[in-house]
């Protein structure tokens, strides 16, 4: 069960990831187009600080349609956010 890892919290009502906690967690090289990360179709908050996350923010992130909090900061990330996320 997801919900019960260290930095996920999930919807107590349907279950459904809804934040990431990711801060600090080693991550290292591009997010990539097909990663599973962008099928969390519920997820509000991604917290990918001080991770260290390079390339060009991936247009399938625009897949997430609930996410309201992004947080990229000590990543080397670049490109446009979509207008769509935090509406």
């Amino acid at each position: 069960d997801c919900c019960s890892w260290d930095g996920v919290s999930c919807d107590p009502n349907t279950g459904k990831v809804v934040e990431l906690f990711l801060w600090a967690s080693s991550l290292n090289g591009p997010l990539r187009s097909n990663s599973s990360l962008f099928r969390l179709q519920h997820l509000q908050s991604l917290e990918l600080t001080s991770n260290n996350l390079s390339g060009i923010l991936p247009s399938s992130i625009s897949n997430l349609k609930h996410l309201k909090v992004l947080n990229l900061r000590g990543c080397d990330m670049f490109g446009k956010i979509p207008s769509s996320l935090g509406n």
